[in-house]
């Protein structure tokens, strides 16, 4: 477990230490939960990507479209028990 101090300001604010930040792969703009545990224990908690945002990520203009038919047989062989 990764350690580090940090010091709340005036304002309500810190920082979070680059060595968190890099292990969590925190950037500048990144959105993530906080929250106060059982053992009041702030926890940074990492924020999912949302299905919306993951919208065209999978698109590529040269792929031939594929039928459902085609996708029910690829699911079906992909989970049929040997």
């Amino acid at each position: 477990m990764r350690m580090a101090i940090t010091t709340l300001t005036s304002k309500g604010q810190t920082t979070i230490p680059k060595a968190i930040r890099e292990r969590a792969g925190l950037e500048a703009g990144e959105t993530f939960t906080v929250y106060l545990d059982d053992q009041n224990c702030i926890v940074l908690a990492l924020r999912s990507v949302s299905f919306r945002e993951m919208e065209g990520l999978l698109y590529d203009p040269d792929r031939e479209p594929v039928s459902v038919e085609a996708m029910d047989e690829a699911i079906g062989e992909a989970t049929r028990l040997p």
